[in-house]
């Protein structure tokens, strides 16, 4: 049976997210009376509730793809480690299978 992967694509999210906030409070600027110290100052607000919140979506993704990078490193060293322990056994096995035939084939040592 031939195996198949499927990938899914979540396009953007993150940039949506941005988006959906620069577009909510440019319309929040042109329709809220304020006067010019109060936009300034809300406008500080958000911009660091903004960068906030970035910084927390990266730190989460930064950690998110170290447990991966880490998950991935480990099952690849566990195959290898099996991959070599296989051979060695293989190596062993046709040694032993060799050393039989030698013995079989040698005439000084009948069986």
């Amino acid at each position: 049976m031939e195996e198949k992967i499927i990938v899914v694509r979540e396009s953007g999210s993150f940039g949506a997210f941005m988006r959906g906030m620069v577009i909510g409070a440019a319309i929040a600027l042109l329709v809220a009376p304020r006067s010019g110290r109060e936009t300034r100052h809300m406008l500080t607000e958000r911009g660091s509730e903004v960068v906030d919140k970035a910084s927390y979506i990266a730190k989460d993704t930064r950690d998110r793809a170290q447990n991966v990078v880490s998950s991935a490193k480990n099952k690849i060293e566990e195959t290898v480690k099996g991959v070599k322990e296989g051979a060695n056994q293989t190596t062993k096995d046709l040694k032993r299978e060799v050393e039989i035939m030698e013995d079989v084939n040698n005439p000084v040592h009948p069986l």
